[in-house]
């Protein structure tokens, strides 16, 4: 399992630091957690790519991250993946999640989703910029 999905993640990597390098601004550290064979890591990693450029953050990077076993997942909250984090806070929060390696459901107009729609991320990423 582990060995297929971490060329997935591996190439997500890839064109992310493409399309915009890895780098932090000094201010705001980006992430996208995902979990081996995830199948809402490809549309994710472009979602958040369009969602930052979108908001006017088309030179900030974000790292992808595989969250792989169950202690690395409590260990971080981990509510699903994937899971959108800025400076540590996920964007769509799971209040008292104990953390464990899941696939998350992201409740939309269309039901029940693998990602957020862009509105929402778009919103999460501008509401938590307005906090710092």
């Amino acid at each position: 399992m582990f060995g297929r999905s971490l060329p997935i993640v591996a190439g997500l990597v890839y064109r992310i630091c493409r399309r915009a390098s890895v780098k932090h601004n000094g201010r705001v550290h980006i992430e996208l957690l995902v979990i081996p064979d995830c199948p809402g890591a490809e549309k994710a990693s472009t979602l958040l790519r369009t969602a930052l450029d979108d908001i006017g953050l088309a030179e900030t990077g974000f790292s992808v991250g595989l969250i792989d076993s169950n202690e690395a997942a409590k260990g971080r909250r981990f509510a699903g993946s994937p899971a959108f984090v800025v400076d540590g806070t996920d964007l769509f929060n799971a209040e008292g999640s104990p953390g464990s390696m899941a696939c998350r459901v992201y409740l939309t107009p269309d039901g029940p989703r693998n990602v957020p729609t862009f509105p929402d991320l778009r919103q999460a990423l501008k509401r938590r910029a307005a906090t710092d």
